[in-house]
């Protein structure tokens, strides 16, 4: 008789919670933002120099349908750029162009081609319109070739296969790589990622993929040799979008390497390019 008084008021508490209204609005006052400056700048060996300079938005900003205008809300006009290494300065630019390996586009720009040995040091140094200044350094790494690769077909599914890539780590200091995949070409996505060579035991690198590829798909392999400063700002980047589809989570915090009032953020770093095209054949 206990067990039955006791289930009858449980039911009569969910019928109370449920009969109650649930969908009555509820108004937060949001605190104002104060948008920050955001600095892209990645340097690599056969390439010119390119910055993305802009300023963050507020998460529940309308953004306008026309990408121009979009741009045109958040790229930073009127700074002086500049980028300088081996005892001499390049003034960059201001124009908009796109680059082509990595369809990044950028807002600042010198023609002057990169080509320098490892361990050389960049400074970056940006004077905005209202007269604030931003800095930065970095230093160049050598490059880990990708010495080999592999398409190997599923054995439950021959029609499927997948690719293996083969590097060597290139000193016994601590090694940071991004690895990229991509299907078919460059808008299409597959694989990206930072790791470091902390989880690896030997001198070999070795990068996979799943059974997503068929015959005839062109597999564009990357690997790059990163610093420390952008394994840092890459991990906590994805930290920051993974939390933003979270209501109840904490606000990401960037890692960055950018120094200068107002609190910037974003990354200036070198980086060395490996890249592999092969078409999975029979």
């Amino acid at each position: 008789m206990k067990n039955i008084k006791q289930y009858i008021i449980w039911s009569l508490s969910v019928l109370a919670l449920v009969s109650c209204n649930l969908d009555q609005e509820i108004e937060i006052e949001l605190p104002e933002y104060t948008p920050q400056v955001v600095v892209e700048c990645y340097i690599e060996n056969g390439q010119e120099l390119r910055v993305l300079l802009s300023e963050s938005v507020p998460y529940f900003d309308v953004i306008p349908q026309d990408p121009l205008e979009y741009l045109g809300n958040i790229l930073l006009e009127g700074a002086t750029v500049s980028i300088s290494y081996n005892g001499n300065t390049y003034e960059l630019e201001e124009g908009l162009v796109v680059n082509p390996f990595t369809l990044q586009l950028n807002n600042y720009f010198n023609s002057e081609v990169v080509d320098v040995e490892p361990g050389t040091v960049f400074e970056l140094e940006i004077t905005l319109a209202d007269g604030s200044v931003l800095t930065s350094s970095t230093s160049m790494v050598e490059p880990i070739p990708i010495d080999s690769s592999f398409i190997q077909f599923n054995p439950l599914q021959p029609e499927f296969a997948r690719t293996l890539i083969y590097g060597t780590d290139p000193s016994p200091e601590p090694n940071y790589i991004r690895r990229i995949l991509h299907k078919g070409s460059l808008d299409s996505l597959e694989i990206d990622f930072v790791t470091s060579d902390d989880l690896v035991d030997t001198e070999i690198f070795l990068f996979g993929s799943d059974y997503s590829f068929e015959v005839g798909d062109t597999i564009i392999n990357t690997m790059i040799h990163i610093n420390k400063e952008y394994y840092d700002f890459f991990q906590s980047a994805a930290g920051a979008a993974f939390i933003n589809g979270n209501p109840f989570g904490q606000p990401g915090q960037f890692i960055s390497n950018i120094e200068g009032p107002g609190d910037p953020i974003g990354i200036f770093t070198c980086m060395s390019r490996e890249t592999l095209i092969e078409i999975v054949e029979e």
